[in-house]
């Protein structure tokens, strides 16, 4: 058994166990203990598993993953918890810098609000089409640090209420495991617009269910949003938890830049774990809990 250290945090409404391993101590196998320790039933219960690792190019690397154990493209809520826990445990100036990947990020901490910068996001495709359940769907294909296809929600409901009370995970499920986007698939995003705000649901692959947030997801929300229908930087949206983030962005001759995401981040409770590292088992993980 390993004992393991571990705080629940979230950003938005997304959720995350987050592992600090500044000093390097754990050397554990990330994909199966993030099996377990997201899984809802026999686990904490979380989306995804956030680990900090020692860097000499930041403050901190942030590793991701999924519930599911895959290795996560970049998540902006994770990042954004990642950046306030950091802040409140090592008392750490407003401004943070974390790499993921090979890219370096950089946030600012407002109170209880993170401002993260994001990688330039792009449209991939403006015109896509897609088949599903005998029906056409058009929508939009954006990279914004993760994969993501956006459909106006109007093609399937016509009204806010019937998009609040829709059940999203068949239809996503399709789209995400759609053909045409093997082997890996796409998060999948579905939004009402009114006025400079959107309205978005989100089905994130790796947690295979919609999820309450989706920092990514928000960002490509407000980039289909200002593409589609002229919506101006800051653009807000509401997210299914109930929460909203604010997206700012610059228009450029080389696209889209200076992209920040906005909103609030919290620490819910911390504890221990035990994890059998030779069952690598859900049920296997035990622990108290101490909330804040």
């Amino acid at each position: 058994m390993t004992r393991v250290q571990f705080v629940k945090v979230s950003g938005a409404g997304n959720d995350f166990v987050l592992i600090d391993n500044l000093d390097g101590h754990l050397g554990i196998a990330w994909v199966e203990f993030s099996r377990a320790v997201c899984d809802r039933h026999r686990g904490v219960g979380a989306d995804g598993l956030i680990v900090l690792q020692p860097t000499h190019l930041a403050a901190f690397e942030m590793m991701y993953f999924n519930a599911d154990g895959s290795a996560g493209a970049m998540c902006g809520n994770g990042g954004r918890a990642a950046v306030y826990y950091f802040g409140l445990r090592y008392s750490a100036r407003n401004s943070v810098e974390f790499t993921f990947g090979n890219d370096r990020y950089h946030a600012e901490v407002k109170r209880e609000n993170v401002c993260l910068s994001m990688k330039n996001p792009s449209i991939i495709d403006a015109n896509l089409r897609l088949e599903i359940a005998g029906r056409e769907l058009r929508g939009y294909v954006v990279d914004s640090g993760a994969p993501h296809v956006v459909f106006p929600a109007e093609q399937v409901v016509r009204t806010p209420e019937q998009f609040d009370e829709m059940d999203i995970v068949s239809l996503c499920r399709s789209i995400r495991y759609h053909g045409r986007f093997a082997p890996y698939g796409k998060n999948v995003d579905l939004i009402i617009m009114r006025n400079n705000e959107v309205i978005m649901r989100t089905y994130e692959r790796g947690v295979e269910a919609e999820t309450l947030a989706c920092g990514t997801g928000a960002v490509a929300c407000a980039i289909v949003a200002n593409a589609s229908s002229g919506l101006c930087s800051p653009v807000h949206v509401h997210t299914r938890g109930g929460e909203t983030v604010t997206v700012r962005f610059e228009i450029t001759y080389r696209g889209y830049e200076h992209v920040v995401l906005e909103g609030a981040a919290n620490i819910h409770f911390s504890g221990t774990l035990l994890f059998d590292e030779t069952l690598k088992s859900a049920h296997r993980i035990a622990g108290a809990v101490q909330r804040r």
